[in-house]
């Protein structure tokens, strides 16, 4: 990742985790979108309560719990997840999928944390839309910030509104 485009995108994300703090953080229902758009990368950050995802926050105890998470996990591995407005181009070079759920030390609430990084001409882009909410039912709306270029700011997307637009 270009340096200053990490800078920009730890920053944003720094600041998306004190607004959360201040909004009530790990709320069922509701999900967290950063979205930082360099000149040939997209970076994007989703956080969202595990029952969200999934539907339980304790560890898997069953073969369905164990089989319900490996399937959301192969679910955010599809790039379909996410659809580039104005570039069709966009590839998936890298994605990290981390839950506490597999945390043998977990001890209440569990989280999601998926990030991904697409290359592909970001000044064509005009908008990113998500089929987050039809794929996990438990996301009922998302806060989206986004940083693209100069310009940055925040959206907040539900079922009948999945595009964020820049």
């Amino acid at each position: 990742m270009k340096p200053m485009i990490a800078i920009v995108f730890v920053s944003m994300l720094f600041a998306s985790h004190s607004f959360a703090a201040t909004q009530g953080a790990h709320e069922h229902g509701v999900a967290q979108l950063d979205i930082a758009l360099d000149k040939q990368f997209v970076m994007l950050r989703l956080e969202s309560p595990a029952a969200n995802i999934v539907g339980f926050e304790h560890q898997p105890r069953t073969q369905s719990d164990q089989q319900t998470l490996q399937n959301a996990k192969r679910v955010f591995q599809r790039q379909q997840v996410f659809h580039f407005i104005g570039n069709k181009q966009c590839q998936m070079e890298e994605i990290s999928i981390e839950t506490s759920l597999e945390n043998s030390h977990h001890d209440g609430h569990a989280d999601f944390v998926v990030e991904y990084r697409f290359s592909c001409a970001t000044d064509q882009i005009s908008g990113i839309r998500t089929d987050l909410f039809e794929l996990f039912p438990g996301i009922e709306n998302m806060r989206v910030q986004f940083i693209k270029g100069t310009l940055q700011g925040a959206s907040r997307l539900t079922r009948t509104k999945p595009t964020v637009e820049f």
